[in-house]
C-alpha cells in the first residue's frame, strides 16, 4: 500500500469542504431539508410548535414568512435567512451597547454617592489618618560571643 506524502494530504485538504465551511448555510439546511433553496413551510411550522408556540395557523405561518422574506418574494431563501441573522445580529450589538452604557452610568452614579458621603462624613470611620513616618532604624546589639 503506497504511503501518503505531504503532498497529497495537502492536495485533499485543499478539496475538502470544511474550507469553505459556511455555518450560515448549513444551519439554513435545517429549515430547506429538501435542498429548495428555501425555508420549508412544514419544517418552519413544526419548528415553532416544538418550541412550544402551540398551534401555528396558516395565518401564523404566513406572519412568520412574511417577517423573514426581506425581498418579499413570498419564500424565505438563503439570502433572506442571511439578512434575518445580520439584523438580529446589530439588534443584540445594540441592546449590548445599551446595556453597558447603562453600567457604567450606574457605576458613576455610586461613585458620586460614595463621594458625597465620605465628604460629608458619613462613609464610617472617614479617611485613614496617615502613619507617622518611621524614624531611622536603630542598629542591631551586637551578638554576645559563644561560649566553647
Amino acid at each position: 500500500k503506497p504511503e501518503l506524502t505531504l503532498q497529497d494530504l495537502r492536495e485533499l485538504l485543499l478539496d475538502n469542504e470544511v474550507t469553505n465551511f459556511d455555518p450560515v448555510a448549513e444551519a439554513f439546511k435545517v429549515y430547506d431539508p429538501e435542498g429548495t433553496g428555501f425555508v420549508d413551510h412544514k419544517v418552519l411550522r413544526d419548528m415553532f410548535q416544538n418550541l412550544g408556540f402551540g398551534e401555528v395557523t396558516d395565518e401564523d405561518l404566513q406572519i412568520l414568512v412574511e417577517t423573514g422574506d426581506v425581498d418579499q418574494d413570498g419564500k424565505i431563501s438563503l439570502s433572506d435567512f442571511r439578512n434575518m441573522l445580520d439584523f438580529n445580529k446589530a439588534q443584540v450589538a445594540a441592546q449590548e451597547a445599551a446595556d453597558l452604557e447603562r453600567e457604567q452610568q450606574e457605576a458613576e452614579r455610586e461613585a458620586l454617592r460614595e463621594a458625597q458621603k465620605a465628604q460629608a462624613g458619613e462613609g464610617g470611620e472617614g479617611p485613614a489618618e496617615p502613619a507617622e513616618p518611621a524614624g531611622p532604624a536603630e542598629p542591631p546589639e551586637p551578638a554576645e560571643p559563644a561560649e566553647e
